[in-house]
């Protein structure tokens, strides 16, 4: 079958994750691909929707052709790169030798310009150049330091002379840097660049996002159009084209848009239709929520629907909604505020209202997607674009941290989950999320410090109790975690049998690691 192809060439995989990228070989003559170690075809990313019905839809997230274009610019001894020339040798009695000081070429960036960074100044003996600053570049992104990963690759990127092939690459690198570390502006000049090159699919997109952000939907979506979505974005895009056509008013062309998607069957699309429709106004919305409903969405659709029919006056459907969340979560403040706007007769105001809304919604739900399947460095991608729109949320909240939390970036994971208030309603989704960032920081007295605000709570106590003992079973300390989980068995009431037995054998364990035998086989019984 290879013998067959009329063009074979190595490529690199999408993604940022590892210091060296999949290899893959292309056959010219079909454009399939198959993996160097492997005989079968790759497979397409298969996204699968987490919903009671498993919806599952599949979306191909191919990279661009500038980015497909080989990894022999990578390799040290290759020409693309401007190596410095030999210089000089002078010595001193001992031999050693010491190259001798040159005028730099180009100034350091703004990062490196610190105080320490003078000491620096006056002993650099090597001007910065094209390899160290991919090398960096590369050590950077091996550690998920995003921003410095973007600021040797732009360096890389600059140096060069030739604007070639390498050239190229080193610009799809840095642009897609530039997104992950929310160096949107750069991110946008970058998609600039890459777009008057021919190529970049994400590029379009931020390109058309950029045209969102000044108003102007007609060129975002003429951009839109130019995409190629049976190579990439064939989920995302239509969705996109489709808010921008409901931006000009033009329902048909946004309808038509989802129609024509191979997933129009989809929940997201069924309910990105709803959305549409009750942006402008037609009460055909209704019947697309309820569809979507009846097919399975997530929290933050289902309370979107809600939103739709206290609107639209169906308050019975809508308190249906609320009381069965606040049934799962007692207490919550988010429901039981809904609930009583439901008896004061309030009408609450509509969640997306407006196309550039609408947009953010959408790279939401991507990046929501895609990180399920854990395609983080994509899913931050689309995070960062929402966030430059303007989108913002309890929920994008909470997907920044868990992002920042997988990459170890402790500090802005914990600033993204600070920013849920506790009338939200994933607050509590927050908390834990924060108590997992101090778990996994080792930073037992925060966690605890937290637990001890959170038991204060009378609808979070035993669940605040059962997370302390955890915690300190963890740390080997069996009598302060015998007391807690003691703690919340005497908290106990009725109402809370569901988390009896975890209780009871929890506490039997620490009556095991205590010698207490005769005790803890009686919480085993």
């Amino acid at each position: 079958m290879m013998n067959q192809c009329t063009e074979i060439r190595k490529v690199p995989n999408f993604s940022l994750k590892t210091p060296v990228f999949d290899q893959y070989l292309i056959c010219g003559c079909n454009n399939k691909t198959w993996p160097l170690s492997k005989a079968k075809p790759q497979q397409e990313l298969n996204l699968k929707k987490n919903n009671n019905n498993n919806q599952t839809f599949k979306t191909s997230l191919k990279i661009s052709a500038a980015f497909v274009a080989g990894l022999a610019f990578m390799h040290i001894g290759s020409s693309h790169f401007n190596a410095p020339q030999i210089q000089n040798i002078q010595t001193v009695q001992s031999q050693a030798p010491q190259i001798v000081k040159q005028a730099r070429e180009l100034p350091l960036a703004n990062a490196d310009k610190s105080k320490t960074a003078s000491m620096v100044q006056n002993n650099l003996t090597v001007p910065p150049n094209q390899v160290g600053s991919y090398l960096a570049a590369r050590s950077a992104q091996t550690h998920n330091d995003w921003d410095n990963a973007f600021r040797f690759y732009n360096r890389a990127h600059t140096l060069n002379k030739f604007h070639d092939l390498a050239d190229n690459i080193l610009t799809e690198r840095a642009f897609l840097t530039a997104l992950i570390s929310g160096n949107s502006d750069q991110a946008e000049k970058l998609a600039t660049q890459i777009t008057e090159q021919g190529g970049g699919e994400l590029a379009l997109i931020v390109g058309a996002v950029a045209d969102i952000k000044k108003g102007d939907f007609a060129a975002a979506h003429a951009t839109l159009k130019d995409i190629n979505t049976n190579a990439f974005g064939g989920f995302a895009v239509p969705m996109l084209q489709a808010w921008a056509a409901a931006a000009n008013q033009d329902k048909v062309a946004a309808l038509n848009s989802l129609a024509a998607s191979d997933f129009s069957q989809d929940t997201a699309y069924i309910f990105q239709k709803a959305l549409i429709l009750d942006f402008m106004g037609d009460a055909q919305a209704d019947k697309s929520y309820r569809a979507a409903l009846k097919k399975g969405v997530d929290l933050r659709e289902t309370l979107l629907a809600a939103n739709y029919f206290e609107r639209a006056g169906d308050h019975d459907m809508a308190r249906q909604i609320y009381t069965l969340i606040n049934t799962r979560e007692p207490g919550n403040v988010y429901t039981q505020n809904a609930l009583a706007r439901l008896e004061n007769g309030d009408v609450p105001a509509k969640e997306i209202n407006s196309p550039i809304e609408g947009f953010g919604y959408t790279l939401f739900t991507m990046s929501r997607l895609l990180a399920e399947k854990k395609a983080y460095d994509s899913s931050l991608i689309y995070a960062r674009i929402a966030e430059d729109l303007g989108y913002e949320g309890e929920e994008l909240d909470i997907l920044m941290g868990n992002l920042q939390l997988h990459y170890k970036d402790y500090k802005r994971a914990l600033s993204y989950y600070d920013n849920v208030q506790s009338g939200d309603l994933l607050y509590k989704t927050a908390q834990l999320q924060k108590l997992r960032t101090w778990k996994a920081a080792n930073d037992t007295a925060s966690a605890l410090t937290l637990l001890e605000e959170w038991q204060k709570n009378d609808h979070y106590k035993i669940e605040a109790l059962m997370h302390k003992g955890d915690l300190y079973s963890q740390q080997k300390d069996f009598s302060m975690a015998f007391q807690a989980y003691d703690h919340a068995i005497q908290t106990l009431n009725s109402d809370d049998s569901p988390t009896d037995w975890r209780l009871f054998y929890a506490r039997g364990i620490m009556h095991d690691q205590l010698g207490n035998w005769d005790a803890a086989e009686q919480d085993f019984l």
